[in-house]
This record gives C-alpha cells, structure tokens and sequence, in this order.
C-alpha cells in the first residue's frame, strides 16, 4: 500500500477525519503559520513545528507525517539557516570559518527566516496528511464552485501522488529490463531518460482516461450529482473555527498594540 492509499484509509477511519470539516483545519494550518510572525519571539517557528509534530501524533498520522518532513521541510530548514548565516552580514562577530564571518545578526536573521519557512511548511504539510483528498473535493463541492475549477484543483491535488506512483512502476520496470537507477549520479542521470519519457507518456495517458471517465459519469450535465463521500460541517467546526479565529484575533491586537 503506497503512501497516498495509507492516508485515504486514515481519513475514513480517523476520529479527527471524519469529524472535522476540511476546512477546520485549513484554518488550523493557516493560524498556526501566521502565529509564527505575529508572536514576538525569537524562534517561535520551531515551536509550532513542534506543535505540528505533536498533532501528528494525536491524530494517528505521526509516522507519514515525521517522515515527510524530515525528508522535505528539515532539509530545507537547514539550507535557508545556513543561508542566511553567509549573507547576513552585521558588526558583532562571533566566529570566522576562513573567509566567512558569522555575525549575531546573521544568526538572528537565520533563526527568524528559518522558523518561519519550517513553521509555514509544517502546519501545510500537517493538513494534507490530516484530510483526505477525496474530502477536500467534496468540500470544495460544497461551496457551489464551478465544476470545471473543482476538477483543475483536483487534479493538482492528485498529480504529485499519482505521478509518484507512477515513477515507482516504471522504475521497477525499467531495473527489471536491466537499467541501472541507482548508484552514482552518472547512472542516475543515464536513467533519468528512459524514465522521464514513458512518465509522461503516461501521464498523457491517464488524463485522456480521466476525461473520458468523466464524461461517462455525467461531467458537463447539469443535474444534481451524488457523491460516494460525504462531508459538512458540524458544530464541532462552528465552535473550533470560532475558537481559531478569536484566537488570530488576539494574536493580531497582541501583536499591533501591545507587542510593539
């Protein structure tokens, strides 16, 4: 089962999943990054990040989610940190690495830049592993937009896990012919090619397939559809997107009035 077939299966199984509107927790996701610039403390990224990390945990997506982010959003922290420390330059030196000179407002600059980005990614990267797809379509559904804008952002939604898939299966195809796709970056390289083409072949492929599957299912009539998932909102998310939206409203006279 690969990774997008396990977070389906959270979402139809999970507490959380199925009692939480999608939108209720975009919200999350949008207060918990905006928290990181409205909170005047230095570094306060990486404690949403933590905080991030521990929902994860509660939800029951820990073990995708720390996967993910050390894979994707930890190496960035590092680069955009490491980053900052050359170019940022100031008058208080702490150390010289040869010709490079680290400063305090070099490292200042690094750790507001750094947990800010990792704050901002985290709490995006948590919201995708906490809703399924299917759900987010549904609820896009729900707000009446027009069908043709809900299947373009569908589509975006599906391409990089699909597209996933897909590399895997060729790869595998590719190595049992006798290509090499691992080892050094010149036998990388040399397989990139006859990976990329059939890639996007297949991708050609499959959206004439998802066209003409959509068609067959009623896209462009005008009648009301039925849909296999179901998804509204509750008062649980009445109360929760009260609770967050009261709480960016603090955060935001805190931060224009009293955290000058």
């Amino acid at each position: 089962m690969g990774e997008m077939e396990k977070m389906e299966e959270y979402a139809k199984k999970n507490y959380y999943n199925e009692k939480l509107y999608p939108s209720s927790k975009l919200l999350l996701g949008i207060v918990l990054s905006l928290a990181s610039f409205l909170i005047p403390l230095e570094g306060v990224g990486y404690i949403i990040m933590f905080i991030c990390i521990l929902l994860s945990f509660f939800t029951g997506v820990f073990k995708e989610y720390i996967n993910q982010f050390i894979k994707v959003i930890l190496p960035i922290i590092i680069i955009l940190f490491i980053f900052q420390l050359i170019i940022v330059t100031g008058e208080e030196v702490l150390f010289s690495i040869g010709f490079i000179s680290i400063t305090r407002e070099a490292v200042n600059a690094a750790i507001a830049y750094s947990s800010n980005i990792g704050a901002i990614g985290a709490s995006i990267t948590l919201f995708f592993h906490m809703t399924s797809t299917n759900l987010i379509i549904k609820s896009l559904e729900n707000t009446n937009l027009p069908k043709n804008a809900v299947f373009i952002i569908s589509s975006t939604l599906q391409f990089l896990p699909q597209a996933k898939e897909q590399s895997n299966t060729i790869k595998e195809a590719q190595e049992s012919r006798g290509v090499e796709t691992e080892g050094s970056i010149v036998a990388k390289i040399k397989s990139f090619v006859p990976m990329i083409i059939p890639l996007a072949l297949s991708t050609i492929s499959s959206n004439e397939e998802r066209v003409l599957t959509l068609e067959s299912r009623g896209f462009s009539s005008n009648k009301k559809r039925t849909g296999l998932y179901k998804s509204k909102k509750t008062q649980l998310d009445n109360y929760f997107q009260f609770f967050l939206i009261a709480s960016l409203i603090l955060l935001i006279i805190g931060r224009v009035f009293i955290w000058r």
